[in-house]
């Protein structure tokens, strides 16, 4: 038995093309169609389910921290105490710099507790927010169940810019049909999923975030020639800090994901861990992974960002677009394949100026969105 929702012979993804098709705004059609649904499963029999289950153990937050440092004690009138290592003793520097590691490995691993922390603090209020979505609907059941004869006349309230300030909640499943959950400022609102959150995804902060740092250090010159080899995340911010670029956050906000401890080899490296980091906590978050493949036009479950064509990437304009495949790169994967300035000159050659920062910018955020659908 087929219980897909359908009016007129249509599904609800075709009514909402239908609808947009008469000149209806997609975000108002969008809260037509939800409405609709809504009436509609109403007086059918539903079943609960989580649009994502709560996995009993992540293996990315398990401990690793293994000691390295182990004391042999030293005895009076035996033993020589000095600085470097010799054949017979490893000294005081080796030995200091073995709990000088572990120290560091210590604040790693209790970084990632906190970490883990936030994002199972995410999941719980994702489920919490689908629980109470689900537990209005069913007392809205009741009382008109019980009160049927007792409603009255209810004047229709206007769908007008009703999306102007919506949040996505989270996506939850209504007869077996995928469903986006919002805070509107009239109240939580149920659309359909053809109703995704892809266009604002560019714009959440942790999708921009490793994006904006790549960026400021390459258009930062002081931040690069400080740092041209290993970099440590605490004497980064210490000189650096308050530095901004066009984005408001400060060079500490932005790493303030990154255990203030941690060194890279590179600036680079840096940022390739800000956009792994990011994307970790934003994939505990229902519904983001749902947004990379709508954003992409992927096929939910198969195609990494990677492979997705660089037209379906509208973090980069048209002309831009445009002109990377006319020089071979099809695909965002193949942003990945060329140092920001390379791309820089090969665009000017071909009349499309674009600065150096803004290419490291994208394929930063592209790095991101792979992480969260790799």
């Amino acid at each position: 038995m087929n219980n897909a929702l359908q009016f007129a012979g249509l599904t609800a993804e075709q009514m909402f093309q239908k609808v947009v098709q008469q000149g209806v705004p997609a975000p108002d059609a969008a809260v037509l169609l939800g409405t609709w649904i809504y009436e509609n499963y109403g007086r059918a029999q539903r079943t609960f389910t989580y649009g994502q289950t709560l996995a009993p153990a992540e293996a990315a937050c398990a401990p690793n921290f293994v000691r390295s440092f182990a004391h042999v004690d030293w005895i009076d009138g035996q033993h020589v105490v000095q600085a470097e290592s010799t054949a017979g003793e490893v000294g005081f520097n080796a030995r200091f710099h073995r709990i000088e590691a572990d120290l560091d490995s210590l604040g790693a691993n209790v970084a990632k507790v906190f970490a883990c922390l936030a994002e199972l603090r995410q999941s719980v209020a994702a489920r919490l927010e689908e629980l109470r979505v689900e537990l209005n609907r069913v007392l809205g059941d009741i009382h008109r169940c019980c009160n049927d004869d007792k409603l009255p006349t209810l004047t229709a309230v206007p769908h007008t810019n009703l999306m102007a300030s919506a949040q996505f909640k989270g996506i939850a499943q209504m007869n077996g049909k995928d469903v986006t959950i919002w805070d509107t400022n009239g109240g939580p609102l149920i659309l359909p999923s053809v109703m995704t959150v892809g266009a604002e995804l560019l714009k959440n902060p942790r999708v921009t975030t490793a994006g904006v740092l790549a960026e400021l250090f390459v258009e930062e010159p002081a931040i690069r020639q400080t740092f041209s080899g290993p970099v440590r995340v605490q004497e980064l911010v210490d000189r650096f800090g308050n530095v901004r670029g066009a984005d408001p956050r400060p060079v500490r906000e932005l790493l303030a994901i990154v255990p203030s401890n941690t060194r890279f080899q590179t600036l680079d490296h840096l940022v390739e861990d800000v956009a792994a980091r990011e994307a970790a906590a934003l994939r505990t978050t229902t519904g983001t992974a749902d947004a990379v493949t709508a954003l992409f036009g992927l096929q939910s479950g198969v195609s990494p960002v990677r492979e997705a064509s660089i037209d379906d990437f509208r973090a980069i304009p048209a002309e831009v677009r445009t002109a990377l495949r006319g020089m071979g790169v099809q695909k965002v994967g193949q942003l990945f394949d060329h140092p920001p300035g390379q791309l820089r000159e090969r665009l000017q050659g071909l009349g499309v100026r674009v600065p150096e920062g803004q290419i490291a910018n994208w394929q930063a955020t592209a790095r991101t969105l792979n992480s969260i659908r790799g």
